[in-house]
């Protein structure tokens, strides 16, 4: 079926509880002193959104599901979303070690406050914060780790902003390689993610496909705008 019409991303989570409220609320004011807070792409706007994108995924996912892996579900996609690129380098280091540090950070707020999470959870969510490091080294197994890996994956062209990629990216993968990196090179690396990623949930992979080519020609676009920039 060929897309005629920009799609457009209206999310519509799933309402929480008081208890996840209360949760999310704590957590928001946790990501007020996250030191990569403003980090140009791995920054707090990346990890509330991821968050609120895993909700969508997550209720059209979780439908069937036993009730064993339906509690506490919300829960460790919270933590492992909004937390899971807490001091973030922003290119500084390999992602390895920034997905430790934020794994270490995780494991270290649960220590201090407990939130009333049961073990196997704090385990999930560790697990689910490791399948984000990217380039991938960690196969999502189960449901959960599926929804965060895809929601992560899906920030950007969900975006529906040019920016977040071709300056806000751009930037911080300039500073790893130590280099200036052309706009040309963003898309064209843009272009072969799309047509190589793997998204492990059937809603993700339905929003990517309707999205993903839309941003690219967004992408094309912006360059366009900004006059042969790499000149």
């Amino acid at each position: 079926m060929t897309i005629t019409i920009p799609p457009s991303f209206k999310p519509n989570p799933p309402a929480l509880n008081r208890f996840q409220q209360r949760l999310e609320e704590r957590l928001l004011e946790v990501l007020k002193s996250n030191p990569s807070a403003d980090a140009p792409y791995h920054n707090n706007r990346h990890m509330k959104m991821m968050w609120v994108i895993a909700q969508v995924l997550w209720e059209a996912e979780s439908v069937g599901l036993p009730p064993d892996q339906l509690d506490w579900g919300l829960e460790t996609l919270m933590f492992a979303c909004l937390l899971h690129d807490y001091d973030h380098s922003a290119g500084k280091d390999n992602d390895h070690y920034n997905v430790l540090r934020a794994r270490e950070f995780v494991s270290e707020l649960i220590g201090r406050h407990g939130y009333s999470l049961p073990g196997n959870v704090i385990h999930d969510i560790d697990s689910a914060i490791a399948c984000t490091q990217y380039p991938f080294v960690k196969e999502p197994c189960s449901v959960l780790e599926r929804v965060v890996r895809d929601a992560d994956v899906l920030y950007a062209t969900l975006s529906n902003d040019p920016t977040v990629l071709m300056e806000d990216l751009r930037t911080e993968i300039g500073t790893a390689a130590g280099r200036y990196i052309p706009y040309d090179e963003m898309l064209s690396g843009q272009i072969n993610f799309a047509s190589n990623v793997t998204l492990y949930t059937a809603m993700g992979k339905t929003l990517f496909d309707a999205f993903s080519p839309w941003y690219i020609k967004r992408l094309e676009q912006y360059i366009h705008s900004k006059g042969n920039p790499d000149v």
